[in-house]
């Protein structure tokens, strides 16, 4: 009994003693609230243009340069309508250097009333040392959202307790991109060999999210893969645009183009974003699935 208390108690400090992780969730989350006001004040275009990478990646709908797109496309000029958005769920790699916020957004007319659309967005971003966050993948979904806003921005505790164990140092991250490269490879392949759900079985995490447009963001494994069958019967193909993972080695994220062609109707393009996480015996794990 003495050993179990000794073990639950090692496990709370642990959980407690995570500054570092819990300093780059608070400035992750900052600069998603900064990122709402930059668009807020000057529109989506002078917004993104600020925080974008320069190799950022928006999807229209499917994966394209974010800068090239922005500079093509200015914000209308006296502006009817405004997007807004909070973060609701973040959490970033061990090192400090790749994180995701997400949560819903809404479009609001200018002269009030009811939001014209409203969704969920998913963005990445990624720092050098203590430099700027930029972002380096926006996407979203359409999609009803609650009428109530929770008040707090939710990081995983679990996550958290590894954090105050793991190694910060940087660690070779080509064998591991080329890990999660065959891991996305083998979702896909999965997906077009069975149904949806067999594929997030084998490759999601427990508490995964699942993004869809025309449905609120669906959370847990087992529902995620129900949700993702909808898809069943279409023909899927894909195409892999990018793999990266975060130096510490513990997060990452893969997206590319998927094509769905209907029994009946045409087909459509769009794009696919994929967020995992490492678990402890080095097995990738998607974290996040949007379509």
């Amino acid at each position: 009994m003495h050993v179990l208390l000794l073990a639950s108690m090692a496990a709370l400090i642990g959980l407690a003693r995570t500054p570092a992780y819990d300093a780059n969730i608070k400035s992750l989350v900052q600069v998603e609230r900064d990122f709402d006001r930059a668009v807020a004040d000057g529109g989506a275009d002078v917004g993104f243009l600020e925080h974008l990478a320069d190799d950022g990646i928006i999807f229209r709908p499917g994966p394209v340069p974010g800068r090239a797109w922005f500079s093509g496309h200015p914000s209308a000029k006296p502006a009817k309508s405004r997007l807004t958005w909070r973060p609701e769920r973040a959490d970033v790699s061990f090192a400090g250097d790749l994180g995701y916020t997400t949560g819903p957004w809404k479009i609001l007319p200018v002269a009030g009333g009811a939001p014209l659309a409203t969704g969920h967005y998913v963005t990445l971003w990624r720092r050098s040392g203590k430099g700027p966050w930029k972002i380096v993948l926006d996407c979203g979904t359409s999609c009803p959202i609650p009428e109530s806003d929770p008040a707090d921005v939710i990081s995983p505790a679990a996550i958290r307790a590894l954090a105050a164990k793991w190694n910060r140092k940087p660690v070779d991250a080509a064998p591991l991109a080329a890990t999660l490269r065959a891991a996305d490879s083998a979702v896909m392949l999965a997906w077009g060999t069975d149904k949806p759900s067999s594929a997030l079985a084998a490759h999601g995490a427990g508490t995964m999210l699942l993004f869809r447009s025309g449905i609120e963001p669906v959370e847990g494994l087992g529902r995620a893969a129900s949700a993702a069958d909808t898809l069943s019967g279409h023909m899927v193909s894909w195409s892999q645009a990018g793999v990266v993972v975060a130096s510490s080695g513990d997060i990452g994220y893969t997206y590319g183009t998927i094509t769905v062609k209907p029994a009946e109707g045409d087909a459509e393009t769009s794009g696919y974003l994929r967020i995992w996480r490492i678990t402890a015996s080095g097995f990738w794990e998607i974290v996040l699935d949007l379509l």
